[in-house]
């Protein structure tokens, strides 16, 4: 086994430096996968969130209908919608 100690230069305070830029007009997209039986990803929840929303929207698969593509479906009816015609999404997958 080899140990070596490395000195680090601590991150100093960055001052009157934009670190980002506000953006209304971004969304973000997450989904949730499974490996099903025949070996193919399936979506098992997906949402969004836009600064339009107060809550994020989210979709499930339920237990009873087990369909993760009505799921997608509902969710790009949803993101056609006027109200986000000016959103620019990010999927995190």
């Amino acid at each position: 086994m080899i140990k070596q100690n490395i000195k680090l230069k601590s991150i100093s305070k960055l001052e009157n430096k934009v670190l980002f830029i506000n953006n209304p007009n971004i969304g973000v997209i997450d989904i949730e996968t499974y490996l099903s039986k025949d070996n193919t990803n399936k979506v098992y929840a997906l949402g969004f969130k836009t600064v339009l929303d107060s809550k994020p929207i989210i979709y499930y698969i339920n237990k009873e209908d087990l369909d993760s593509s009505k799921i997608v479906l509902s969710m790009v009816n949803e993101l056609l919608r006027f109200k986000y015609n000016k959103i620019h999404f990010i999927a995190i997958i």
